[in-house]
């Protein structure tokens, strides 16, 4: 939703550069958390089972 309200409102290479500007501080945020946590890793581990298959008719 957010990349969306910026691409409605900022042109393409604008609109990444705000949306990263504006998310990068919370993501490094909850990386140190996850860290503390000692969760990166099982969040790493997750991540990494996704195995996504497009749809080729989705995008014709």
């Amino acid at each position: 939703m957010v990349i969306a309200k910026m691409l409605r409102d900022h042109d393409d290479r604008d609109a990444f550069y705000y949306y990263e500007k504006d998310r990068r501080k919370r993501t490094e945020e909850l990386n140190a958390l996850f860290q503390h946590m000692g969760i990166q890793n099982d969040i790493d581990k997750k991540m990494n089972e996704y195995n996504i298959e497009w749809d080729e008719e989705t995008y014709v």
